[in-house]
């Protein structure tokens, strides 16, 4: 995502959204963006899904890497990996980086909500404790 490639919010919209993942932060020229159109308006409410099981979110994107399919679950039964010891160790650094300093904002108690996908998952804890915390978050109750 580039500046000219940046649509500013409309008055009247009631959401918009987009979906990040921690490479989209490997592209400097993305990190201002970030800061002036996302981070630091006040207007947005950011949700930051983060995966705990970061073999997973590494396996996943290899699979995809390799196969070339990025939405689907089901991959083919032959397909191997190999997984790098230092090269997953550069995948969780930065992985980690990102959450914990790239996805901040200023005032991140009032406009950001954390939420993990191990909590989406778990239909029990998601109902009672997280969709009440969420719905109150984005003003929808």
């Amino acid at each position: 995502m580039h500046a000219d490639m940046v649509t500013p919010i409309k008055p009247n919209s009631k959401a918009v959204g987009f979906k990040s993942f921690p490479g989209h932060w490997m592209d400097v020229r993305n990190e201002q963006i970030w800061q002036d159109h996302v981070l630091e308006d006040l207007r947005v409410k950011k949700i930051i899904l983060r995966r705990e099981d970061e073999l997973a979110v590494f396996v996943s994107m290899k699979r995809a890497d390799q196969t070339g399919l990025y939405m689907t679950r089901s991959y083919p039964e032959e397909l191997k990996l190999h997984i790098p010891p230092a090269e997953f160790q550069r995948f969780v650094n930065n992985y980690r980086n990102t959450f914990r300093n790239k996805y901040r904002s200023p005032i991140e108690k009032r406009d950001t909500f954390h939420i993990t996908y191990e909590q989406l998952i778990d239909e029990i804890d998601f109902e009672d404790n997280i969709a009440p915390k969420l719905w109150d978050f984005l003003g929808v109750r």
